[in-house]
């Protein structure tokens, strides 16, 4: 079987939970079969719509050039450039069937041209940009939840990060001259009048959206967002939580598939005393603020003296949110670590005591909280979306989003509780393997491939 994925991203321009994702599957699928993988990228020496081929993972590796340039609002949901690069794509591959991993940066041009070309299409959401325009998560740049769908919010939301916003960014930073390291507080250089001048260029625009025209744009995009349902022949749900977020946006319940991730073992967890208590502690995931790591620092600040707090991730994505949280460390058994390379990932989760995921966006079903439970590890989350029903049954405790203080007082439960870090551990339910997820997946393909539909497809829960 041919199945080319498509994605945003491969794991040499970064490492997220869809790139591994997509990544071990490559890796599983070449086994038995021949994938394929379309990435974008951005490249300013090159037009937008050209490509290149490579061998990546020993597997064929089209590079599309998505320089995101001239935007406007509709190309950021459906670019025409790249519709004749997909054309050729296509035509080289041969694939069975198309795998969406992601439309970021690829765009619903990818679908028009499957379509046209009588290719099936399967998808997995991986977060909500169907719904969310903003990068998928629906976050708000105040950091609270997009609990709502409503079009005027999301194109003010929208508006910071597409049109003349985020140039004008731009043009502040590079109108702040001078050393850009942050003081002893982790604060920044105070701005130059001329980087003043553009914040309250940037402020006063954001303030004068023109939402009766931008609310009936982000309304455009939901019609051709849920127009997919008749288009793509089966999504795939990787938790419960995103399916029902799928079926709330308007997606057929009858071509929506639960299906759970696959995690690789490699390790053994470890053994525990029966009166161990949680010392060292562990976060693992990228750096920004959505993932809620701002909150877990300053609640490790209550923390005894011995704990100790690894965070992993990547320290240059966000360095803006990074002096923020380097300023808010105060315990100094806290320790920024830099990033894990994926096979690197399970052996620190074997040596960590307890894995922290404190997200303020509705997670998924995140790979770092599976990673964690395939090593043994147990998990102290925010109750929120996926990591509701992941840690249903034990493995794990949970605490209110966004509020430090219940994170402060599990986290020293854990240090100061004998036990109770074991009896956790005790709890935890393996995730599903990677060469079952891709059993699973495999059936699933063979199901709309024979029958050129995804009604019934989906017709009944899946029992990983």
């Amino acid at each position: 079987m041919r199945i080319l994925h498509l994605a945003h991203d491969h794991l040499e321009q970064a490492v997220a939970g869809i790139e591994v994702y997509t990544s071990r599957l490559l890796t599983l699928q070449r086994t038995t079969d021949e994938p394929g993988l379309v990435v974008a990228r951005p490249d300013p020496s090159r037009p937008t719509g050209r490509f290149d081929t490579k061998t990546w993972l020993d597997v064929p590796c089209y590079e599309v050039v998505q320089n995101r340039d001239g935007w406007r609002f509709e190309q950021t949901w459906r670019d025409p450039r790249l519709a004749p690069a997909f054309r050729r794509i296509y035509e080289d591959f041969r694939p069975d069937l198309i795998h969406v991993q992601s439309l970021i940066n690829l765009t619903l041009s990818a679908i028009d041209v499957a379509c046209e070309s009588g290719i099936p299409i399967v998808l997995t959401l991986h977060d909500h940009s169907f719904a969310c325009a903003q990068g998928g998560q629906r976050f708000h740049v105040d950091r609270s939840r997009c609990d709502r769908l409503d079009a005027v919010r999301c194109a003010r939301c929208t508006w910071a990060g597409v049109g003349p916003i985020p140039a004008l960014r731009a043009a502040t930073r590079r109108a702040c001259p001078g050393p850009t390291a942050p003081g002893p507080t982790g604060a920044s250089p105070p701005p130059t009048a001329s980087a003043r001048s553009l914040m309250r260029l940037r402020t006063a625009l954001a303030r004068h959206v023109p939402v009766s025209s931008e609310g009936g744009r982000i309304r455009r995009r939901w019609d051709a967002m849920r127009g997919l349902a008749e288009r793509v022949a089966l999504f795939i749900a990787p938790s419960q939580d995103m399916r029902r977020a799928a079926l709330e946006f308007g997606f057929p319940p009858d071509r929506i598939q639960h299906l759970p991730h696959g995690i690789p073992r490699t390790v053994s967890p470890r053994a525990r005393g029966i009166d161990d208590v949680a010392l060292h502690f562990g976060y693992v995931g990228s750096l920004v603020p959505h993932k809620g790591v701002h909150h877990l620092i300053t609640a490790f600040s209550d923390m005894p003296e011995g704990a100790r707090l690894d965070v992993h991730g990547a320290l240059d994505d966000a360095p803006e949110y990074v002096r923020e949280l380097r300023a808010r460390a105060r315990h100094p058994g806290i320790c920024f670590a830099g990033p894990l390379a994926p096979e690197a990932v399970p052996s620190a989760m074997v040596r960590f005591d307890c894995l922290v995921a404190p997200s303020i966006w509705r997670e998924n079903a995140p790979l770092g909280v599976q990673e964690a439970f395939a090593a043994g590890t147990p998990v102290v989350a925010s109750d929120l979306g996926g990591h509701r029903e992941l840690l249903d049954g034990g493995g794990g405790l949970l605490f209110p989003p966004d509020e430090e203080a219940a994170l402060a007082a599990t986290l020293r439960r854990l240090a100061t509780q004998p036990g109770l870090v074991s009896e956790l551990a005790a709890k935890v339910r393996p995730p599903c393997r990677l060469e079952e997820h891709g059993d699973a997946l495999r059936e699933l393909y063979r199901r709309v491939l024979h029958s050129g539909s995804g009604s019934a497809i989906a017709s009944t829960p899946h029992g990983l």
